[in-house]
């Protein structure tokens, strides 16, 4: 398994004197997610093709090395990501790095209200109440598996 770990100057939109946003690609599986570093700088000092800020000023040398421990720290992720032996996929290490939580997702959460209403089957609930819930989350099941290309969403990702 290969992430590949690219940052990038987003040049449009509105600038606050001059600066514009670095933004951090990470790229597994063919499939990228892209996430704010929060890192401003002067477009006429970055340089591209290696991915830093140009310079030996105090700001340049802090910007640096800013970008170093963030770069230090998704690799770090993804590592013990893979040490885990679980299978994940970029938005798994996204919901890492941003520290959501990965415990609820939609389709266990239909599960679960899906559970109650069996339960309750005669007690306030017909058949085809059940029925129509299970259909519900056959289509929305399907829905997310074409969407987002994944067998269920964190209610995080959204």
């Amino acid at each position: 398994m290969r992430v590949t770990i690219t940052f990038q100057l987003k040049r449009g939109g509105p600038r606050s004197a001059g600066l514009c946003p670095v933004y951090l690609r990470v790229t597994l599986y063919r499939k990228r997610v892209e996430l704010s570093t929060r890192i401003r700088v002067d477009p006429k000092s970055w340089d591209a093709k290696g991915q830093w800020v140009k310079g030996k000023s105090q700001d340049a040398k802090v910007t640096n090395s800013r970008l170093g421990k963030i770069y230090s720290n998704v690799l770090d992720t993804f590592n013990r990501m893979e040490a885990a032996a679980k299978e994940f996929d970029v938005y798994d290490l996204k919901n890492q790095l941003c520290g959501i939580s990965d415990d609820h997702s939609i389709l266990g959460m239909f599960d679960y209200y899906i559970a109650t209403i069996e339960s309750k089957l005669g007690k306030g609930y017909a058949l085809r109440t059940f029925v129509q819930y299970k259909t519900t989350r056959k289509r929305l099941s399907e829905f997310i598996e074409t969407a987002y290309r994944r067998s269920d969403v964190s209610l995080g990702f959204i």
